[in-house]
């Protein structure tokens, strides 16, 4: 099921553990593009980042809350704070059990539906969605830069390469760098396959009463 919303991130929850500055990545420019003024290199990042979550829907995390007996309509934009849509939900779990694709949806705004509502408070409701960043967004959870550095700055480095007749423009580099951030677009592709088949889901955000 694919849902993409269209509002705000919420900010009623805590802040996401582990993140990471992506201006932690500027370093890995400027060997290359040390004439090009760090606001330029700061927003190639940022493309660069928003191109590499939208090419392979990487950034993807486990949203937890509770159940409230009778309650069938649950907001879950409210479960995180990150300067990110949820892009969509893939998975909705419930007290560790699988709900089929027909037993819930999702509005544009993002208020989670269950077919039936829980007859318990307290079970744990997990939502496993994507997300992508928003144009603002500058911190990342700190395993996706760890991780993916390299695609992010070989991205941006196409983008700035590829402006014209700029100190820092090289056209000729860009289609080696291009074939790069492809090749690691394709092993966070393969990744990705891989979790799914181990049961591996990467990062989860604490579950919010």
């Amino acid at each position: 099921m694919a849902i993409t919303f269209t509002d705000g991130v919420a900010s009623s929850s805590p802040a996401p553990q582990a993140t990471l500055a992506l201006s932690t990545l500027l370093p890995k420019l400027s060997i290359t593009v040390a004439a090009c003024p760090g606001n330029v290199k700061t927003l190639a990042l940022k493309l660069a980042a928003r191109d590499f979550c939208r090419d392979t829907e990487i950034w993807r995390e486990t949203l937890s809350t509770t159940t409230t007996a009778d309650e069938d309509e649950y907001d879950i934009t409210d479960l995180h704070t990150y300067d990110a849509l949820i892009q969509r939900v893939r998975l909705v779990t419930l007290d560790d059990t699988d709900l089929v694709d027909s037993a819930w949806s999702v509005s544009e705004v993002g208020t989670l539906t269950l077919d039936t509502a829980p007859e318990e408070t307290g079970d744990t409701l997990a939502i496993e969605v994507v997300f992508m960043p928003l144009e603002i967004c500058t911190d990342y959870p700190g395993w996706l830069l760890d991780k993916w550095a390299e695609a992010i700055v070989a991205r941006a480095l196409a983008i700035l390469k590829a402006q014209p007749q700029k100190p820092w423009s090289d056209p000729a580099a860009v289609p080696a760098l291009d074939r790069e951030y492809l090749y690691l677009c394709g092993r966070a592709k393969a990744t990705l396959a891989s979790e799914r088949k181990s049961g591996d889901f990467g990062m989860s955000v604490p579950a919010f009463a």
